[in-house]
């Protein structure tokens, strides 16, 4: 057994660059590789490349009608756990190009029966969409947890976004004490 290079497959209909972000890799075989491309009329895909028995199966998970379908995609994190489930994190927003990229939400993956299910990430009471941010994932034993942060620069507070029995839960965690209680 051993590794072998393969080249990455644009979806039907993508003129532009592959870009790959991360991989996880699932104990039943199979790699799952994050990234993004973009078409001739300028809109951004999200891809999801699966490596699995020596082939490449290229997805473009749908996104939610909210998103919008010329929204900048950027792809996150990834993560595969036993038994099957993964997740994935994107964010969307607007691709300025005097202020380059303005997040406006930030997209949760997870696999299902029919492939790959993207919902927006639920949006803790008190903040905005464009507040969330997403760094890292993590998923095992049917559990997926994103974490990340919710608010403007110097009064950011850790987000917590857990995926559990198919929903996705924010919980915006109280900093203790101790800590500077602002600019985390």
């Amino acid at each position: 057994v051993g590794y072998h290079a393969v080249f990455a497959r644009e979806p039907a209909g993508v003129s532009g660059p592959v870009r790959l972000s991360n991989m996880s890799c699932s104990d039943e075989g199979a790699c799952y590789v994050l990234g993004t491309s973009d078409s001739s009329d300028g809109s951004t895909h999200l891809i999801i490349e699966t490596l699995s028995g020596g082939g490449v199966q290229v997805q473009e998970p749908s996104l939610p009608t909210s998103v919008g379908s010329q929204a900048a995609l950027g792809a996150g994190d990834i993560s595969c756990a036993p038994g099957g489930l993964c997740g994935a994190t994107a964010s969307y927003g607007v691709d300025n190009p005097d202020t380059g990229f303005i997040r406006e939400g930030i997209l949760l993956l997870t696999t299902s029966a029919h492939g790959w299910r993207v919902v927006t990430a639920p949006i803790p009471a008190g903040w905005s969409a464009s507040d969330l941010g997403i760094y890292h994932l993590s998923c095992t034993s049917g559990v997926c947890v994103a974490a990340g942060s919710v608010g403007e620069y110097e009064s950011e507070r850790p987000l917590v976004e857990s995926y559990q029995d198919k929903t996705w839960t924010p919980s915006v965690l109280r900093i203790p004490a101790f800590l500077p209680q602002s600019g985390i």
